[in-house]
């Protein structure tokens, strides 16, 4: 079950999918033998059918994965950019 995080790229709260999920879409999509174009697009009918989210940019997909991303910030609560941020990218805070 995907959760919702803030993405710091589309700078919007969106669904996350876990390890297993995108491990699983990305060898369906690669079990498919398509073009590179048709992969893309099956990469986000996939997510779809995942989160309920629909997301044309195939590129938005390869980053809405939630262990890319480190803990919330302290100030804005927002996820970091990783899990080794110095600052956080919302809102510029340090991080310690």
């Amino acid at each position: 079950m995907p959760v919702n995080l803030y993405c710091w790229r589309c700078e919007m709260v969106v669904p996350m999918l876990t390890d297993q999920e995108w491990g699983h879409l990305q060898l369906e999509v690669d079990n498919m033998r398509l073009s590179r174009q048709q992969g893309l697009l099956a990469l986000c009918k996939g997510y779809e059918r995942l989160t309920g989210f629909q997301e044309s940019n195939p590129s938005a997909v390869f980053h809405h994965v939630a262990s890319q991303y480190g803990p919330p910030c302290a100030t804005c609560g927002k996820p970091l950019r990783t899990g080794k941020a110095s600052f956080c990218a919302a809102c510029g805070e340090s991080v310690q």
